[in-house]
């Protein structure tokens, strides 16, 4: 596993399957060509059955983001915070990457 994703799983068992997605997901932003310098994902219950992820990204060229998704199912909680993540980086003019 990469040294600049941490993956950290608050009040719940650590699951692996969830961790590698997080990584899988860290390896399509760079296909996409943004070079993360660090990424830092937090998995956590948020109430009856659902999953809370924070997620926090920093790019080498400068611009970091910050989200928070929550959904019933942990996978599509990780997903919908990488896409509206990259929706952030994708909706910023070139020349306007505000850190």
């Amino acid at each position: 596993m990469n040294p600049y994703i941490r993956v950290s799983f608050q009040r719940v068992d650590r699951n692996p399957s969830i961790e590698s997605a997080i990584h899988r997901w860290v390896a399509r932003f760079e296909a996409m060509r943004f070079e993360v310098r660090r990424a830092v994902a937090v998995v956590e219950p948020a109430g009856r059955n659902r999953t809370t992820v924070h997620l926090a990204m920093a790019l080498t060229s400068g611009p970091s983001r910050t989200v928070t998704t929550t959904h019933t199912d942990p996978y599509v909680a990780v997903s919908d915070a990488f896409r509206s993540i990259r929706q952030q980086l994708l909706a910023t003019p070139p020349g306007r990457l505000v850190a």
